[in-house]
């Protein structure tokens, strides 16, 4: 625990300092922060899912069989994610082209919480797989979307060389980072509260992106 609490302090040490370096560029700083926030409730749920489709999975397996049945649970949950990341990106810019972009962002930010929040009172399996399909459906409308509206709202070349650069640290270190926040928070609470924190980031995301300009692309 000792050497995971030092990686996780390394870890959000260093997002703070991207997050500062957004500072500096006042025109995207809130954008930025509702990124990030979208971001790391998106991987930490996906370890909240895991959790919760491993105890589902306890109570309806025999314990000789668990450990395999398990696994391939898990990858057909992976399988699900890939699948909803390849068909879904081009399919969600088609239909963010036919909505304003910024109700569009909302959107995806308030389905996500949605879909978490039928997951805590769901018992199925199969309910569980939907839901993360839909999940991740809309974080590959989300992410492609805020990355397009990035040069509109830095126009200069200079400050948007940069934010490009610090929101791709953001997405690589979220990767490394969530399942360390993860773990870090399932120390001292409950695998279900995890999804409460990340219905609380798609919120704050959500809340961000509404209080804040965005261009119109169309």
């Amino acid at each position: 625990l000792p050497l995971l609490l030092k990686a996780s302090i390394i870890s959000l040490a260093t997002l703070s300092l991207i997050v500062f370096s957004f500072l500096l560029i006042a025109e995207s700083t809130i954008h930025f922060i509702a990124k990030v926030c979208a971001l790391f409730g998106t991987g930490i749920s996906t370890i909240a899912l895991i959790l919760f489709s491993y105890q589902i999975h306890q109570q309806h397996s025999t314990t000789q069989l668990f450990s395999f049945a398990f696994g391939m649970q898990l990858g057909l949950l992976f399988a699900l994610q890939m699948i909803a990341k390849i068909v879904g990106t081009p399919l969600m810019s088609s239909l963010s082209m036919h909505f304003a972009e910024k109700h569009f962002l909302i959107a995806m930010d308030l389905i996500r919480v949605l879909c978490l929040a039928a997951i805590v009172f769901s018992h199925s399996l199969g309910f569980v797989y939907l839901l993360v399909f839909i999940i991740t459906l809309c974080s590959s409308g989300f992410t492609p979307l805020y990355n397009t509206l990035l040069p509109h709202v830095l126009t200069e070349e200079v400050p948007y060389t940069h934010a490009l650069s610090l929101n791709r640290i953001a997405e690589d270190l979220e990767r490394f980072a969530s399942p360390l926040i993860a773990i870090l928070c399932l120390s001292f609470m409950a695998p279900q509260y995890l999804f409460i924190l990340t219905i609380i980031g798609f919120i704050i995301s959500a809340l961000l992106i509404a209080s804040s300009p965005l261009p119109k692309l169309m």
